[in-house]
């Protein structure tokens, strides 16, 4: 709501509050938010901003930093956990490039640490061409876990996706899903053995869920 009125003149405050039904507790507090700030020289969403910005690290800072026998190159990308950087081999024994992944503002908590562990731990044990290889894994200096994989370098998922049609989207969807759950082929099974849907191919899951749907 205060980011909705922080921009707008008076009158069409009070149109927006007359029009969305605001009670009269809420009112005040957001017009005690206005009030703070058009009295102070930063806007308070800068003043969020800039707190957030000390708060949370750069993630340049991780640049050049070690992780074992890899150090950080550049920054491949970043999502809700943390970000993931390209790095080479120092120990000069080969030359081998990895995709490095570490927490970010997160790692300073445990919950977000434990669940790391738990995703290098379950990684470790997959093996299937859909899903990268784990290829080392350890703490940085500073105590941050991290996770080293094969660097499979391409155009990422989306991007390729927007270049295609869509039943070569929903043929590379199907197989990405085959990295995701174990699914043997009619073949493995015994002759008239009809696999649950959550064993099937991802292919039969979808027709599964299609004739549920339909009946």
């Amino acid at each position: 709501m205060f980011l909705d009125l922080a921009d707008l003149p008076p009158a069409e405050r009070e149109r927006v509050f007359r029009e969305r039904l605001i009670n009269a507790e809420l009112r005040a507090e957001v017009e005690s938010l206005l009030d703070y700030d058009s009295t102070n020289r930063e806007r308070l969403p800068d003043l969020v901003s800039g707190a957030a910005t000390e708060l949370l690290p750069s993630k340049d800072d991780r640049l050049g930093a070690c992780c074992g026998q890899f150090r950080i190159v550049r920054l491949l990308g970043s999502g809700g956990m943390g970000h993931v950087y390209l790095a080479e081999r120092t120990d000069g024994e080969i030359q081998q490039q990895v995709a490095i992944k570490l927490l970010g503002f997160q790692g300073r908590y445990s919950q977000w640490r434990g669940r790391f562990l738990k995703e290098r731990r379950m990684l470790a044990t997959l093996n299937h061409p859909s899903i990268v290889k784990v290829v080392d894994a350890g703490h940085t200096e500073d105590g941050q876990p991290y996770l080293a994989m094969k660097y499979v370098e391409g155009t990422p998922i989306d991007v390729y996706a927007e270049g295609i049609g869509e039943r070569e989207r929903l043929q590379l969807f199907l197989h990405v899903c085959e990295g995701g759950v174990p699914c043997p082929r009619p073949k493995e099974r015994r002759a008239g053995e009809n696999a649950p849907p959550r064993q099937s191919p991802p292919e039969q899951r979808i027709e599964h869920a299609l004739e549920r749907a339909s009946r």
